[in-house]
């Protein structure tokens, strides 16, 4: 008998009905079972295991991955005389959680075919999609290890479960409406439940300019009419977002092609399995003002579970689909916690206004959210899809090391305090959490542990390292301390944009004892290394590996006037710049200037000179920031994070799209008094901010490019690693990896996790693990 060991993303994907056929088909006996660990597959002949293990690899179900397939010969009493599937066998977990993924062909079919059973049934799946990550409890993933434990299948059900022909086989949130969860709609104002037509009821109160709160896969949204700008901000006003860009979710490709641009690769990320927020250029007034204030690009998604798909079946035109929570404060996944969000918007209520600031019903359903999963969030570029946000569709899908990294388990990283996202290894893999956001909020860090708590059951408890960032004032670092007292591991601090590095390396498969790669690392701020001449980095050239690292040099050092206040005040940075590289500046006639004077800026310019609370920052987003400012295309005080780069970011391509021509020198030096002065003599010639955006733009991009092909030449490296959230400048990337390419240089940069801080813990990890290696040698 041959026992085959398989591991990957073989549970939830009907990966057994898949093997019970294939053996049935080639005249196999023995049995298949899911266990912690993944299948395991017993065969007879054993002779026979290396044909079926080649026609299973050609014949896998669309979700299923097979990472590895070890075998052991076993001796039986008996043979066995037919090929069967087993029950579970329960134990430490070693194969992959699978995302939750968008409602599949077939099961749309069912939902608006009156002929099935599942005819509008809004809760509908089966084992090619639905909720996987944020229902299971547990590993191994069965039915009884999920949020669907409580829902006793009815009998059509349950044959449909226990049939390996049937698509439904061992589907566990397999329901339909005879057994299954209910939807119910709440009205705020008197608090009345309907059940008998929720989805109806909902679609008309969204039609008459009402905001309701939706209970999706993993956790609720808000929602209203995308063109009635009173709705929009009515529910602005109840999310406390006064300007960020709201998502919008629309019917299908179509109704996205009438509002927004969208090329073949946008298409294809819309409709792919994980269904995620594509960032789109927007149709010029196709959309109210207030959807993405100031900017031309609109973050769109397609319905991805069944109770949105029944609902955009009774809307014309496309909803605002936005994350339920205040800002800042992590989305609603329960009723529970949405009602301690309106307590927290009680001084908001007033006669007309309901609850949650202007929320007019709650529709909501009774299968228990086990994790929140955010709405994931990409962008394509000349580079390939890039994603923002890894949450729902991508999350907790693990990402392989490269070779060296083969016996790397048990590492917890827990990122960075923005963007977080923890993460824990097992035998070679990274298991990434979905997003949870900024850990200043303590909703946030209960999270947080949460999510640690979930890592360890689900993948291994055997934490063996702890890896954190070195910023002494983060708020990870807390945890990762408070963590390593509880469970007596060791503790590896990592810096910053080492992380960055290191997580780009592992992403492109760098193995562990790789020679050094070049790379830049462009963000907001990060902690210095100790032996630093300024302590906040943010844009900096790296010659390193996963054990070491050479800093060759950066973006200038500029103060922060008022330190973290010139993170909210793109007015305080360009003053620090013009005060560095144009001290002049006020000899110039320009509105920026204008407006610049208009705020204390003598006594800011005391404590420059004084160096007092204005901590130097080589950051590319504090430049960003600066430059924004000076185009006026950033706000006095910036109400999201990035706000001014967008701003700036849009401009340039406004520039760009209109054919815009401007003349560059090939090989720039690395200079920012010229810069600036370019930038102001831009200004005051041309009096166009989009025009000086873009100048901007491709003087910058051909800096950094002439820099890192010199530093490539010095130290004869061939291949460059580009990370950091300040890439998500998808126009910056593009030019800088163009130009790179140009000169034959190998470009990497993140594509299966964020640039931004999101992918710190696998950076982390990475570093983390090739330390323990190097002291173990």
């Amino acid at each position: 008998m041959a026992e085959l060991h398989i591991r990957g993303q073989v549970q939830g994907v009907g990966f057994r009905p898949c093997v019970w056929q294939l053996a049935r088909a080639l005249g196999l006996n023995g049995e298949v079972m899911n266990s912690g660990e993944g299948v395991i597959v017993s065969l007879f002949p054993a002779d026979r295991r290396d044909e079926f293990v080649a026609k299973l690899r050609n014949n896998l179900p669309p979700q299923a991955q097979i990472d590895s397939i070890t075998c052991e010969q076993t001796v039986v009493a008996k043979p066995p005389e037919d090929f069967t599937i087993a029950p579970s066998v329960a134990s430490c977990a070693d194969t992959h959680v699978l995302p939750d993924l968008a409602t599949c062909s077939h099961c749309l079919d069912e939902l608006f075919s009156s002929n099935s059973r599942f005819y509008q049934y809004p809760l509908l799946n089966c084992c090619h999609c639905g909720p996987r990550y944020s229902i299971i409890q547990a590993m191994p993933y069965d039915r009884g290890h999920t949020s669907m434990a409580d829902f006793v299948m009815c009998k059509a059900c349950q044959a449909e479960y226990a049939s390996p022909d049937n698509r439904r086989f061992h589907a566990q949130p397999t329901a339909c409406p005879t057994c299954g969860p209910q939807l119910a709609l709440i009205n705020t104002t008197n608090g009345t439940s309907n059940v008998t037509t929720p989805l109806a009821d909902t679609a008309a109160c969204l039609k008459q300019g009402g905001v309701i709160a939706i209970k999706g896969v993993g956790g609720f949204h808000l929602a209203c009419d995308a063109l009635n700008v009173d709705a929009v901000n009515r529910l602005r006003k109840a999310k406390k977002r006064p300007e960020k860009p709201l998502a919008l979710m629309m019917h299908d490709l179509n109704e996205v092609g009438a509002y927004c641009q969208i090329n073949r690769s946008e298409a294809e990320q819309l409709t792919s399995p994980a269904a995620p927020i594509v960032l789109l250029q927007s149709r010029i007034s196709a959309l109210p003002h207030n959807i993405a204030p100031g900017l031309d690009r609109t973050g769109v998604m397609l319905p991805s579970n069944p109770i949105q798909h029944l609902l955009m079946a009774n809307i014309e035109g496309p909803l605002v689909m936005t994350s339920a929570n205040l800002s800042g404060e992590p989305p609603a996944t329960s009723l529970n916690e949405l009602t301690k969000l309106i307590e927290l918007t009680e001084i908001d209520r007033d006669q007309t206004s309901g609850l949650f600031g202007g929320i007019d019903a709650i529709h909501t359903h009774n299968r228990h959210i086990v994790r929140r999963v955010d709405d994931s969030v990409v962008q394509c570029t000349g580079s390939g899809v890039q994603i923002l946000r890894r949450a729902r569709g991508y999350a907790p899908a693990p990402i392989k090391l490269p070779r060296g990294f083969d016996q790397c388990h048990g590492v917890l990283a827990l990122g960075g305090d923005l963007k977080n996202a923890a993460a824990i290894s097992r035998h070679g893999f990274v298991y990434i959490s979905a997003y949870l956001g900024d850990l200043e909020p303590l909703s946030v860090q209960r999270q947080c542990r949460a999510s640690i708590d979930d890592l360890r059951q689900l993948f291994t408890s055997d934490l063996s390292h702890i890896c954190c960032d070195t910023h002494p004032g983060y708020i990870s670092r807390e945890l990762a301390c408070e963590l390593a007292g509880a469970t007596g591991c060791e503790i590896t601090e990592v810096q910053h944009h080492h992380a960055h590095l290191a997580a780009c390396l592992a992403e492109h498969q760098i193995p562990l004892d790789e020679n050094k790669v070049l790379g830049l690392i462009l963000d907001g701020t990060g902690a210095a290394p100790a032996n630093s001449p300024h302590p906040i980095w943010g844009g900096e050239f790296l010659l390193g590996n996963y054990r070491e690292f050479e800093h060759l040099g950066g973006l200038p050092a500029v103060p922060l006037p008022g330190a973290e206040k010139a993170t909210k005040h793109p007015w305080r940075n360009l003053l620090a710049h013009l005060e560095s590289f144009s001290p002049h500046w006020r000899e110039f006639s320009l509105p920026a200037f204008t407006a610049l004077k208009q705020h204390p800026i003598e006594p800011l310019c005391a404590a420059i000179r004084q160096e007092i609370n204005s901590p130097k920052a080589s950051s590319c987003g504090r430049l960003f920031d600066a430059v924004a400012a000076l185009t006026g295309c950033a706000p006095t005080v910036q109400s999201y994070e990035g706000q001014a780069a967008m701003g700036l970011q849009n401009s340039a391509e406004k520039a760009l799209n209109s054919g815009c021509q401007i003349t560059m020198d090939n090989s720039p030096e690395w200079d920012f008094k010229t810069l600036w002065h370019n930038l102001i003599t831009d200004m005051v010639q041309h009096q166009d901010p989009n025009r000086t955006a873009l100048y901007f733009h491709l003087q910058f991009s051909a800096m950094l490019s002439q820099q890192l092909l010199q530093l490539a030449k010095k130290h004869q490296v061939t291949t460059i690693a580009l990370s950091g959230g300040c890439w998500q400048n998808r126009l910056l990337l593009d030019l800088v990896v163009d130009q790179l390419q140009q000169h034959k240089m190998q470009v990497m940069s993140p594509h299966q996790y964020p640039c931004n801080d999101g992918g710190l813990a696998l950076g982390q990890i990475a570093i983390g693990w090739a330390a323990r290696a190097a002291s173990a040698g």
